[in-house]
């Protein structure tokens, strides 16, 4: 093996008002999921110096798919989702905003870092093409429903979210998310 790519993501990273994360960024983690991401890329890093291999680790924002079943239906999307089919409305948190990435993108991104030539750095972060709010994720869901759905604001829920600049992964690959929400 020549070289290791170590898949982490955003949640290395607490949420911070309206500023995207850099990979210059010290990662700050408030929860298991991202304390367990974040010593994954520390071992990462310090393998890389004691290994031959080249080693990277590529940060990914939140990653949408096409689910194949019910039971694949998780996180806060597949919840606002599926309330709005169960109940008839969409209980949405004002300040919530979402930065997604498409597994097509997701794996592109992956293809080129996996067939370059040369690493330029040991960690990138994986760029998408906007943040969404609750409220116009609420809205989207509604016009693919083809029906009007109540939608509830919570003010008091939710965070102004965690995404990330992927200025270096862009810039070193000429990468583009080509899909957005």
């Amino acid at each position: 093996v020549q070289r290791f790519i170590y898949l982490s993501g955003s949640c290395v990273f607490k949420n911070r008002d309206n500023k995207a994360y850099s990979e210059n960024d010290i990662p700050d983690p408030d929860n298991v999921k991202g304390i367990s991401a974040f010593q994954g890329e520390s071992l990462v890093l310090s393998l890389a110096v004691l290994s031959k291999m080249e080693l990277c680790i590529l940060r990914l924002p939140e990653v949408v798919y096409v689910p194949r079943d019910r039971s694949e239906c998780s996180g806060r999307i597949a919840e606002l989702c599926m309330n709005a089919v169960i109940s008839g409305e969409m209980n949405i948190w004002t300040r919530e905003r979402h930065s997604f990435l498409y597994i097509s993108d997701a794996v592109h991104a992956i293809f080129l870092l996996a067939n370059a030539d040369k690493l330029i750095r040991p960690l990138y972060n994986l760029p998408t093409l906007s943040i969404e709010s609750e409220y116009d994720i609420a809205r989207t869901v509604s016009k693919a429903l083809g029906r009007e759905i109540p939608i509830i604001e919570a003010p008091e829920k939710g965070s102004d979210g965690v995404w990330l600049s992927g200025d270096l992964f862009c810039k070193d690959f000429s990468f583009s998310a080509l899909t957005s929400f």
